[in-house]
This record gives C-alpha cells, sequence and structure tokens, in this order.
C-alpha cells in the first residue's frame, strides 16, 4: 500500500463555466478592476481598496441610484407646486390608487382633498393635490378632543378587532355617504374643501345673508358653544360614529353645551364673527378630529357643487 499517489491536476472551475451573455457582462465588468497580490482590488479613482466587500457596495449603490432615477422620471416630472400647495400631474396610465401608492397616501384622503367621488373622474392633465402625510396631518384641532380622549381607553379593544384601513387598496371604492347630513343653509357653495392660498380649509364655506337661520345638520348632542380664535362664534354638535359638525363665524349661537337638537333644529345664525370678510357658514365634517370633505356627506343639489369644488 506504500505506493506512491498521482497527483491529478483538476481544471479550474473558471474553466468549465459556459461563457454567457450574464458571464460576458461580469467579465466586461471585471475588466476595470486589476487584481493586485490576495484579495486586493483597485478601482479607477478609488486607489487600492484591500476586501472585495467595498467594490461589491459601491456597485450596489449604483444599482440604487438607477433605480431611484426611474423612479423620479415616472413621478418627480409629475410633481409640482403651485400657488394652492404640491400636486401630481395625471399621466396617461395613471390611477388614483397607483397615485396613492407613489406616495404614501390614503386614496379616501386623495379623493376627499381633489373632490373626486368617482375614481374614472380623473383625467390626464388634471391637477391632483398631494394630502400631507399621517404623521403630519395638518387639520386645526377643535375643543373637543377631550370628550374623545376620555373614550379613547374603551374603544382600544374594540378597536384591535377591526381590520385596519390599507392606505391604496385596488377594490376598495372611493367611498361617498350623502345620506349622512342635510344641508345647515341654503346658500351655494362659495369656497369648496382642500387646499386654498396653499392651507389646508378644513370645511366648506356656504354663501347666506346676516342673521339667516343654520340649522343642525343631524342629530345629534351639542359639545361645545362659544367663541374660537379664527371661527368666531362657533358650534359643534356631534352624532353617531364619533362624527362631528361645525358651524362658524355665526352672528349669534342659539344653543348650548349638552343641548339635545333634532336633524333641521335651529342652532345659530348667520354672521361674519371670527376670521371672515362677509357673512357666510363655515360648515365642516370631522369623523374624530380628522376633518372630511362635507360634500361627501350632504345630499346632491340642482346646482353642480362637485364642478365648483374641483375649480
Amino acid at each position: 500500500m506504500g505506493g506512491s499517489v498521482n497527483k491529478i491536476n483538476r481544471p479550474q472551475t473558471s474553466d468549465l463555466r459556459p461563457q454567457t451573455k450574464g458571464a460576458a457582462v461580469f467579465s466586461g465588468l471585471r475588466s476595470h478592476v486589476s487584481v493586485e497580490g490576495r484579495g486586493g482590488f483597485s478601482l479607477p479613482y478609488f486607489g487600492r481598496l484591500k476586501s472585495p466587500l467595498p467594490a461589491l457596495y459601491f456597485f450596489r449603490f449604483c444599482c440604487f441610484l438607477l433605480l431611484a432615477s426611474c423612479f423620479l422620471l415616472l413621478f418627480g416630472c409629475a410633481t409640482s407646486y403651485d400657488k394652492r400647495g404640491r400636486y401630481h400631474k395625471v399621466k396617461g396610465n395613471d390611477s388614483i390608487w397607483t397615485i396613492a401608492r407613489a406616495y404614501g397616501v390614503r386614496v379616501q384622503d386623495l379623493a376627499e382633498l381633489n373632490n373626486i367621488e368617482d375614481s374614472h373622474d380623473i383625467q390626464v392633465g388634471m391637477k391632483l393635490y398631494l394630502p400631507e402625510k399621517r404623521k403630519k396631518e395638518g387639520f386645526k384641532k377643535l375643543p373637543f378632543g377631550r370628550v374623545l380622549e376620555e373614550e379613547k381607553q374603551a374603544k382600544k379593544s374594540r378597536s384591535r378587532s377591526q381590520p385596519q384601513e390599507t392606505e391604496a387598496d385596488e377594490d376598495a371604492p372611493i367611498k361617498v355617504d350623502h345620506g349622512r347630513f342635510v344641508w345647515p343653509v341654503k346658500g351655494p357653495l362659495i369656497s369648496p374643501f382642500g387646499i386654498r392660498d396653499g392651507r389646508r380649509h378644513d370645511g366648506v364655506d356656504l354663501d347666506a345673508n346676516e342673521g339667516e337661520p343654520v340649522k343642525s345638520a343631524g342629530k345629534g348632542k351639542v359639545v361645545f358653544s362659544g367663541q374660537m380664535r379664527g371661527y368666531g362664534n362657533l358650534v359643534i354638535v356631534r352624532h353617531k360614529d364619533d362624527f362631528f359638525t361645525v358651524y362658524a363665524h355665526n352672528s349669534k349661537n342659539l344653543v348650548k353645551k349638552e343641548d339635545d337638537v333634532k336633524e333641521g333644529a335651529l342652532i345659530a345664525k348667520v354672521g361674519h364673527t371670527g376670521r371672515a370678510t362677509g357673512p357666510h357658514l363655515h360648515f365642516e365634517v370631522r369623523n374624530g378630529q380628522k376633518a372630511r370633505n362635507p360634500i361627501f356627506f350632504l345630499p346632491h343639489r340642482d346646482e353642480d357643487t362637485r364642478g365648483l369644488a374641483k375649480r
């Protein structure tokens, strides 16, 4: 058994690999990297690197820049600013869901901000103004937060069993509920919900004469009746499902806190108290503290309120 063992010279594994297109590309890339000693690499303008890992990280970084550039070409060029704020200009293959996903916002928020009740209403070239992301929601806090805070703990256990809202669900339609409330005054819409002069307008302005009756948009309980900076004389009514309606700039409030009111009940008179240039009603719908588009919850009128809201 003491015979000599003949060594078999195995061919290098690299010689067995077929020269595929991918291998040819890699070979071309490797031609820019000169091997110097054991594991040493040198790249143009980068000097000698003692490990292959930095070269790999550099390659991955280049790929990331390429992908980021593609994203900017697809969406960045469509994003602009005007005096109303940041908007996306609708392109040929856009849908309200793809736009919402691209900017990390909810479809419902995007729809309400732009008065889009039907996903088919968006057209190429239309400006869709972009809501702020959830961490930076900018609607003004109203003085019923304590009421909600007292119930927060009681609702926490129930909310765990409820399905979580998704930002852009392809199967979820835009939600509207035109039968939830009634119009609080008879006057036409003069300023829509959304972005106005670069700032949020958390409600709608309805034209009315000084002293005209303001009626409750639904059955509920008055949770605030008083004055608030900017809003002037203000009434807030709470309704079921944590909805609140807000009536501002009143010349006189006719109800007090804890009053129960019926739908259509007289609660105030139109005025121009607070920050208002003339008599009108500023009307808001809130779901919790979140400002919602009132037009999505009011009956359609003969006037084209949706057309006015989109201008």
